[in-house]
């Protein structure tokens, strides 16, 4: 190792961390006061992190493989905000469960679990504004660090509704293919006065449908926000037609700064009704689907 003769020891510490995804976005776009929104939606895939300190004479350093250097950038600033700033040699390791570049928050839920692991280790606890600010430094970053599904300003960092709540759904998606880059979307978007006026209005009703914890109106308002980003995007990929009464689905919901189509069906939906949509859904797209579903919330 490059800084073995640093070692004042052999002593080596490790931290462990994980955060969910989110399946896109249930609502993301902008209003009137030009505030940038979307709410989130807690699903079963998982980032995990594995940090691993050794303790070195020497200062701080931080190492991770290159598809990982938002998250080693975090661990450097939260390690820096603590005080840490030498006698460690620290290397980041992230094993995802997400993919990447497909809108499913994938960036955001490495640097969390980045975030989390080294909490572990070194025992500190972050408050959830910190970590907006933080995110925000580095980039425009989905509301991982809040446990139930919350509407949020991701360019800016800030908390605008705390639902408090997940509906429970199961979701059968498909892959449409190719990546995006979330930074590149989010400067290239365009609202024009007519889709904001929408998107306050569904906002509005997203956020009645929250109070009630109807899963149904929330998916009803996830197809609003999936037609509406059709119309501002010209987004081909993402065609909507009579399709989705004939699977029985509740809702369709697009990963809109991604590449996905989710299909959204109550979780006690029976299983023959799943793989019929299953079939259905491949059979459409021509594309091999997947099915997760989100994270229960117990308070």
């Amino acid at each position: 190792m490059l800084y073995k003769n640093m070692m004042n020891s052999n002593k080596v510490l490790n931290g462990h961390g994980r955060s969910f995804a989110s399946f896109g976005e249930i609502v993301q776009g902008r209003s009137g006061d030009d505030t940038d929104f979307l709410a989130t939606l807690p699903i079963n895939l998982w980032s995990y992190c594995d940090l691993t300190a050794i303790e070195i004479n020497g200062p701080l350093i931080v190492e991770a493989k290159e598809g990982f250097l938002k998250s080693k950038l975090l661990v450097e600033m939260i390690l820096k905000r603590i005080g840490i700033q030498e006698g460690y040699y620290i290397t980041v390791e992230i094993n995802s469960e997400i993919p990447v570049g497909k809108g499913l928050s994938s960036s955001s839920a490495d640097m969390l679990a980045a975030l989390r692991a080294t909490q572990h280790l070194f025992g500190f606890l972050v408050s959830s504004e910190h970590i907006s600010y933080l995110f925000h430094e580095i980039e425009p970053h989905d509301a991982l660090h809040f446990d139930s599904s919350v509407l949020y300003d991701h360019r800016k960092g800030c908390l605008i509704n705390d639902y408090k709540y997940i509906p429970e759904y199961t979701i059968i998606y498909v892959d449409t293919g190719g990546t995006i880059d979330t930074i590149n979307y989010n400067k290239s978007i365009n609202y024009n006065k007519e889709i904001i006026k929408n998107y306050e209005k569904i906002v509005a009703n997203l956020n009645e449908a929250f109070i009630n914890k109807d899963d149904s109106a929330i998916a009803m308002n996830a197809t609003e926000s999936f037609m509406l980003h059709i119309r501002a995007n010209n987004d081909k990929r993402l065609e909507y037609n009579e399709f989705l009464k004939n699977i029985s689905a509740i809702g369709v919901q697009a990963t809109h700064s991604g590449t996905c189509v989710g299909f959204l069906f109550k979780s006690k939906t029976d299983k023959s009704i799943l793989d019929y949509a299953e079939n259905m859904i491949e059979k459409k797209y021509k594309k091999t689907s997947r099915i997760v579903r989100t994270l229960k919330l117990i308070d």
